[in-house]
């Protein structure tokens, strides 16, 4: 059986919306995303920036493994930059 958990998590890294996880704002644009219950296999994972201010900001999710995974958010200048993200990882 497929099992997903989805969120959105603001640039503070407080969740606004989805359970199953708790989120955590490491640095500037580095988020840690735990899942309440692991997955029996590593996930996929996508991400997004929510309210995008044009189509060069980025929401990469790295580090994947079965319990979560991070995410770093970037606007279109490069650096990490905090930014609100939505995520669902399907496992």
């Amino acid at each position: 059986m497929t099992v997903s958990v989805y969120g959105w998590v603001d640039r503070e890294g407080t969740a606004k919306a989805g359970t199953g996880f708790t989120s955590r704002r490491d640095r500037d644009g580095c988020h840690t995303i735990t899942l309440d219950s692991a997955f029996s296999a590593l996930p996929v994972v996508v991400t997004c920036v929510v309210n995008a201010d044009n189509g060069l900001d980025g929401a990469y999710p790295i580090e994947i493994t079965s319990q979560g995974f991070s995410v770093v958010t970037t606007e279109s200048t490069g650096p990490a930059t905090d930014r609100e993200f939505s995520f669902i990882a399907t496992g």
